[in-house]
């Protein structure tokens, strides 16, 4: 990672920490400001995940895993924006489906990496920490407090962000190939 791609994900970290803390200011609102954020993030991720395979993961083993992501993604973050203006009692499910899909990823990806010899333990932690958001969003739900959802949301944003700024000050090794 070079300095300025350093810099750029200590800035958005520092961006998403503000929006959680003003989310958890006003728990009215953030809910929809959350279910704002989920949508935004899932078709923008998506869109780049399906950049990325066309341009580079098509021709990778197990490239198609990738396109398979960003079509779910995109299909998700459409089918929340059609749906949360009619029925805004989901916006729980499609927290808790966000966070099940994203820790459930990560965990893949941590035994992946266990396999190969690299680094995994951040991930792994990564992608419990996700799982336990989406059994307190299952909890909250069904309880019916939409408060306490906004809490856990913006609990689940700062751990992603301090992610972000950790794997941002990590030392990366770079392959040459000659």
């Amino acid at each position: 990672m070079t300095g300025l791609q350093r810099i750029k994900q200590i800035l958005i970290a520092a961006i998403v920490i503000f929006a959680a803390i003003c989310m958890a200011l006003d728990p009215e609102d953030g809910v929809e400001l959350a279910m704002t954020v989920i949508i935004l993030a899932c078709i923008i991720d998506g869109i780049r995940v399906l950049i990325y395979f066309f341009r580079m993961a098509r021709h990778m083993v197990g490239g198609q895993i990738t396109l398979y992501r960003g079509l779910i993604e995109i299909d998700i973050g459409l089918a929340a924006s059609l749906i949360v203006n009619e029925h805004p009692e989901y916006i729980a499910l499609y927290l808790l489906g966000f966070y099940l899909f994203t820790g459930v990823f990560a965990i893949m990806q941590s035994r992946e990496s266990k396999k190969l010899g690299s680094r995994w333990k951040l991930k792994l932690t990564s992608g419990i920490i996700d799982i336990a958001i989406c059994v307190l969003c299952i909890i909250f739900w069904i309880n019916g407090e939409t408060n306490d959802i906004t809490y856990v949301f913006c609990f689940g944003l700062i751990e992603s962000s301090v992610l972000r700024v950790v794997n941002a000050f990590r030392k990366t090794s770079v392959a040459y190939v000659q």
